[in-house]
């Protein structure tokens, strides 16, 4: 028997890789002789540069782009084997880089999105951009 195992994120708990994993972990208790296949997948949100990479091949890296309050935030990116490059929105502009307290749609601002993706773009050749 042959499945396939091909998870989203389980936000907050979970990226997408990890929880593959724990699911295929159950698989395999309840059959042994199945042929497990991971496939974590992503909306394009936040988890998206973690699964292809994880399909893919590659490396992840980091850069300080401005957050959406202002700060700085690090953001990351993947360099994939094949020598495209992928960043998500969310590195640089998601909720989750905002305190609940601080939630306010009318100042934040997608500048530091902005910022990856002329990091992105300035490595040469084609980008990847996941919008969740």
């Amino acid at each position: 028997m042959r499945i396939l195992v091909a998870p989203d994120k389980f936000k907050g708990t979970l990226g997408a890789a990890e929880a593959a994993e724990a699911m295929a972990a159950g698989v395999r208790r309840s059959l042994p002789g199945a042929e497990v296949e991971l496939l974590p997948l992503s909306d394009g949100g936040e988890g998206f540069v973690e699964a292809l990479l994880h399909g893919l091949g590659g490396e992840l890296h980091h850069v300080r782009v401005t957050g959406p309050l202002g700060d700085e935030v690090r953001a990351s990116y993947g360099r994939l084997r094949d020598g495209r490059t992928a960043m998500e929105t969310s590195a640089a502009s998601g909720l989750q880089l905002v305190p609940e307290a601080r939630r306010d749609a009318l100042r934040a601002s997608s500048r530091g999105t902005g910022e990856l993706l002329v990091t992105v773009a300035g490595l040469g050749g084609e980008v990847l951009v996941g919008l969740g």
